[in-house]
């Protein structure tokens, strides 16, 4: 019985025994399992975390790619709006050609200018713009304080002088450069014989009383009554070399001739766009226009028999042919005094000169009426 009871105790033993190592196996695999399910998830993670962050990369190079080209595009679109003026072809030195050299323009490759007097007054500064107009460029002088500077050049490079001249228009003669290279004889400039017109002149119409100097170097001042004076240059008249071109900053101000002799002479305009014939002595006028529309106010008939109408003046300075059949006609009289003589300048309604100018004269006892002395009228005069 003893024995038996060993016997169990022992196959109880073992059994216990048993029992714990299958239990040890078990945790063995559920521990292995644990850390092959940790080990999947952590390099699972890891791939993940790897994977968002290739992406981030990715992202951020393709987003720093996208934005790269956006700046290339903006900066092409910047560069195409603010796209350099192109002034290579006239960039340099140029002097002023025909007449007087005493305009000298220096273009820059940064599309500035500066005209400059040979005495070193500076004229003009600014800024070039071009325009293209049917293939021919056109470069525009604008001036930073008056704007345009006369109307736009064109480079027009001739016989193997370069030019630049302003293009063909209505309100300016041509005004012509001539590429400067240090001598000026190299670009032909025509100095200009001004030994007639030297000096001062006075106006002859003391009520506007202006005064006129010319000097040698191809410069004149002209001095209003109040004392202010504006200032420009003389040229020979491309067309007719007897008269003088009078250039200020805005253009032609007139075209001079000299009329008569000694202290006779006179610098004569025959017209003006703004003011009409104007002449200029060599000694200050006692004459003045001021009362001259007084002295023929009234009305006047023709000596002409063949003349079918009677002249009427108004002291307002207007005038009007009243015809036999009774049509009329209207106009508006300019005076001017040359060689302290009183001259009615007689304009019909489109400002056109009728006839040339008519004198007060002494005929006898009559006064009339008359057209000064010319060679292509046959005097025209009326009598009160």
């Amino acid at each position: 019985m003893k024995k038996q009871m060993i016997v169990i105790a022992m196959m109880s033993l073992i059994v216990t025994l048993a029992g714990c190592g299958a239990v040890n196996d078990k945790d063995k695999v559920n521990n292995g399992s644990t850390t092959e399910k940790s080990t999947v998830s952590e390099t699972s993670s890891a791939e993940e975390t790897s994977s968002q962050a290739e992406n981030t990369t990715e992202s951020s190079e393709i987003n720093s790619d996208t934005d790269s080209k956006s700046d290339k595009k903006d900066d092409k679109t910047e560069n195409k709006k603010v796209s350099a003026v192109d002034v290579s072809e006239i960039v340099g030195e140029w002097a002023e050609y025909g007449g007087a050299a005493t305009r000298f323009l220096t273009i820059n490759s940064d599309a500035g200018f500066e005209v400059k007097s040979d005495t070193g007054s500076l004229i003009a500064s600014g800024t070039i713009s071009v325009n293209t107009e049917n293939g021919t460029k056109k470069y525009s002088f604008n001036d930073s304080e008056k704007g345009l500077w006369y109307v736009p050049f064109v480079y027009a490079p001739v016989a193997g002088t370069d030019f630049l001249q302003t293009e063909e228009n209505s309100v300016y003669e041509t005004i012509r450069f001539a590429r400067n290279i240090g001598d000026p004889e190299n670009v032909e400039i025509d100095h200009a014989d001004f030994s007639a017109i030297l000096g001062t002149w006075f106006e002859e119409d003391m009520a506007i009383g202006r005064t006129i100097t010319v000097n040698d170097d191809g410069t004149y001042i002209v001095t209003f009554q109040g004392g202010s004076s504006v200032s420009g240059n003389v040229t020979v008249n491309a067309y007719d070399d007897n008269y003088y071109d009078f250039c200020d900053d805005g253009g032609l101000w007139y075209s001079f001739c000299v009329i008569g002799e000694g202290e006779d002479q006179q610098l004569y305009s025959p017209s003006n766009a703004l003011e009409g014939a104007v002449s200029f002595g060599r000694s200050p006028s006692t004459a003045s226009s001021s009362g001259a529309i007084d002295k023929i106010a009234g009305e006047w008939l023709p000596n002409d028999p063949t003349m079918d109408f009677t002249l009427v003046v108004n002291n307002d300075s207007t005038y009007t042919f009243k015809y036999n059949d009774g049509r009329t006609s209207s106009g508006n009289i300019r005076i001017e005094i040359r060689d302290g003589v009183e001259k009615y300048n007689f304009l019909d309604d489109n400002g056109g000169l009728w006839y040339v100018p008519f004198e007060l004269r002494t005929a006898g006892q009559q006064v009339v009426l008359i057209t000064e002395d010319n060679p292509v009228y046959e005097p025209v005069s009326f009598s009160r």
